[in-house]
């Protein structure tokens, strides 16, 4: 006999909802036709719509996360072998009233777990590199030099 699912209810992130095996509408043939249709989109949808599952789901496969993928749509179409690195900036907190509320959680609050290597692996590539002088080439370290000057690439 097999047993039931559960339903996620409160459950926000892709990897938890598959790792805990819940019910789960496979929309990664949506994702995959918003990945290849255009540029910017604008997620104007009412509370509990599932936006940050979305988010979440765009994130883990943008970062390779084959395993999560195994059995959905999405699974053979996707080139695993490329990770894109992702940043992403939520306004979740309402009003920020100094700059340091704009640094990651785990810069402010550093944590011992492991998480804090994964989280900080993706803000190391967005720092200086060389040119092929070996002179260092200006890139944008922190989140606010990127948001200010948006034109500089990464």
């Amino acid at each position: 006999m097999t047993s039931r699912r559960k339903l996620p209810i409160g459950i926000q992130t892709f990897a938890d909802i598959v790792s805990g095996e819940y019910y789960y509408a496979d929309k990664t043939p949506h994702i995959e036709r918003l990945i290849n249709a255009g540029k910017y989109f604008f997620l104007s949808r009412p509370r509990r719509f599932g936006k940050s599952l979305l988010l979440y789901t765009l994130k883990s496969l943008f970062e390779g996360r084959e395993a999560l993928f195994r059995g959905l749509y999405i699974h053979d179409r996707w080139e695993w072998s490329v990770h894109h690195p992702v940043i992403r900036l939520s306004f979740a907190d309402g009003v920020l009233q100094s700059r340091q509320q704009t640094r990651p959680a785990h810069q402010r609050n550093p944590s011992r777990s492991g998480r804090e290597t994964q989280h900080r692996q993706p803000l190391r590539r967005l720092g200086p590199r060389c040119n092929r002088e070996g002179r260092q080439q200006h890139r944008p370290s922190r989140y606010g030099d990127r948001l200010r000057r948006p034109s500089l690439p990464l």
